[in-house]
This record gives C-alpha cells, structure tokens and sequence, in this order.
C-alpha cells in the first residue's frame, strides 16, 4: 500500500506530498503516476537517494522495463523526527528505520494511532534483508539494522497503535511485540 492511496482511502482528495517509505524499483510507480504539476512535492531519506537514481538497474534485476520517462528529482529529504503537515488537519511524524533499506522511513499519524513501515515491520515478520541474486541491491540492507530499528522506534509506541505495512495484514504494536519471533 502506498501512503498515496492510504489517503484517498482515509481522507478523500486533497493536496498532499508523496512521503516514499524507502526506494527501490517496486516502491517508484506512484512517483510516476502522480501528476507533479498539481504542486505536490516528492520526500525521502537521503540515504535512499542512490537507489531511487539507480532505478533503471533494478529493472535490469527484476527483468521488467525501465520506466518510459526519468523519475523526477526528490523536492525535499525527509529526517527522523521531522513532522510533514500532510493534509489541512493531519501531520506526520517520520520515523527513520534504517535497515530494509539504509533510507527507510515509517511515517506515524499519532492522531489516528497508525503508522505505515512500508516493508520494515509486518504481521509476524519483518523486511527482506537478503539480495542474493540481484546486484543492484547488494549491501543495501541490514537484518541486525533493520530489528535494532524496529525495537527502537516502533515498540517504543502505545500497544493499540495500528501497522499498515507494505504487504500483507494489518496489526498491532502490541500484537507484534508479543508474538513476532524476529523481534525476540
């Protein structure tokens, strides 16, 4: 799920600036399907700016084609603990969890008790860590990393917050805390 769509689901049509949750060729798409001209700005971890520039080389890996036009240039790098006024009534704490990619980010709507980890933290599991096989990727993950994040910064929070990830099933804090055996 991209926080572009978690919006419309939650909040209807409004201006808002696409938060990208870290980069890689399959988390590129809603970059090239918003329509920047409307004023919305693009924001990541500059840590993951190498990835997202070497978007063409992820598509060499994954054996798909490359995008049809370059992939506009972030507005603006988003930092751990920066607050991003999202929408007219809703702000966004960002939350750097390094370790999927070294750039990850989840973003936490402390009013609705959500936050969205991208492919840091799912139900019962965590982000891949792993690319063996594709060269583009080596050494931009980190398993220690990537659980150091996780204990840090996100079961530090209230056990009722709820976690939309990248994939799969919704859950909790709580839920993640008692039973995710990647986080014993």
């Amino acid at each position: 799920i991209d926080l572009l769509s978690l919006g419309l689901f939650f909040w209807g049509p409004f201006h808002l600036s696409p938060m990208s949750v870290h980069e890689r060729l399959l988390d590129c798409s809603p970059f090239q399907r918003l329509d920047c001209s409307q004023g919305a700005e693009i924001l990541m971890n500059q840590n993951d700016l190498g990835l997202y520039e070497k978007v063409n080389e992820q598509c060499r890996d994954f054996r798909v084609p490359p995008p049809l036009t370059a992939l506009a240039p972030p507005d603006a790098f988003l930092a751990d603990g920066d607050v991003v006024q999202w929408a007219p009534d809703l702000t966004v704490r960002c939350l750097h969890c390094p370790g999927h990619t070294p750039g990850s980010m989840t973003y936490y709507f402390e009013q609705h008790k959500l936050i969205c980890p991208g492919d840091t933290l799912f139900a019962g599991s965590v982000g891949r860590t792993n690319w063996t096989g594709i060269p583009s990727l080596q050494g931009t993950s980190d398993s220690q990393q990537i659980v150091a994040s996780i204990k840090s910064k996100l079961l530090t929070l209230a056990d009722d917050t709820r976690v939309i990830s990248g994939h799969g099933e919704a859950t909790s804090i709580g839920q993640e805390r008692a039973t995710n055996r990647f986080l014993r």
